[in-house]
């Protein structure tokens, strides 16, 4: 199997050219993996002016996201290729820089991801680090899928558009999207994840919430550490506004839809 690689860096002194690389994109085409160093944004953070830091900073956060998240198929191919990772390179004259995109006759792996990393961004970061638990929602989804099927629409890449609900603000994304008269939805959140996407994922669904007080909604997940205060905080105040159900408990949204006659929520319109 072949991947391929770009490293993304800081530009730190644009006028000579200085960089400090930051990370690394590692793809095989197909799938994609990218990791950061939170030490070297810090330094680098020390150089750069407070705005140019927030372009950095807002460059990770949109490149984590675009790799976490299904990619339409209008994008498959394009997003994170091999040919748009060389334009980056030749093109992108910003505060971040890629390299040349390089290939390598290995497997695309965590392994070999955490090894690239060690080697030309940050060896001085743990190459694992331990896993608090593990979100598995969306494999929750695809393993209970012909059951759940039968009640809710299960394509978890579709999104709650205005003309759909009245007085929603902007396009919302759902997991499990149901109705029986009223809506029913269901979100999974990764409550351990970085508080951008923690807040993100829950300022969204409390939109759903305010223009539509009646419906039933549910919010998937656990309890986040202690130690993460913002994300522990907004996991507290979000129990009192949704019907919280934790992983260990999902089955409560196969029982709720079958007790209460849910049907998927068509979103042909």
């Amino acid at each position: 199997m072949i991947s391929y690689y770009t490293i993304i860096y800081a530009t730190i002194r644009h006028e000579i050219g200085e960089k400090i690389s930051i990370g690394i994109i590692l793809s095989d085409g197909k799938q994609v993996k990218v990791k950061f160093s939170k030490t070297k944004i810090r330094l680098a953070g020390k150089v750069l002016h407070k705005a140019l830091l927030r372009h950095v900073n807002y460059t990770v956060q949109a490149i984590e996201k675009a790799a976490s998240e299904p990619v339409p198929l209008t994008m498959q191919g394009q997003l994170f290729s091999k040919e748009y990772l060389e334009y980056l390179h030749i093109y992108n004259n910003s505060v971040i820089a890629y390299s040349k995109t390089i290939q390598i006759d290995k497997a695309l792996s965590d392994t070999l991801l955490n090894k690239l990393f060690s080697d030309y961004i940050d060896d001085t970061e743990p190459t694992k680090k331990p896993i608090q638990d593990k979100f598995f929602f969306p494999d929750y989804i695809k393993e209970r899928k012909k059951q759940l099927s039968v009640y809710y629409n299960t394509n978890t890449n579709q999104y709650l558009y205005p003309s759909m609900i009245d007085n929603l603000r902007f396009p919302t994304k759902v997991d499990l999207a149901g109705v029986n008269g009223d809506f029913v939805f269901a979100k999974g959140v990764d409550m351990n994840k970085s508080w951008n996407w923690v807040s993100y994922d829950l300022s969204n669904y409390y939109m759903l919430r305010e223009a539509s007080p009646k419906n039933k909604l549910f919010l998937i997940g656990n309890e986040p550490s202690k130690n993460l205060k913002k994300q522990h905080s907004m996991w507290q105040k979000a129990r009192e506004v949704f019907t919280f159900v934790t992983q260990n408990e999902m089955e409560q949204i196969e029982e709720y839809a079958k007790m209460n006659d849910v049907v998927p929520l068509n979103f042909s319109e």
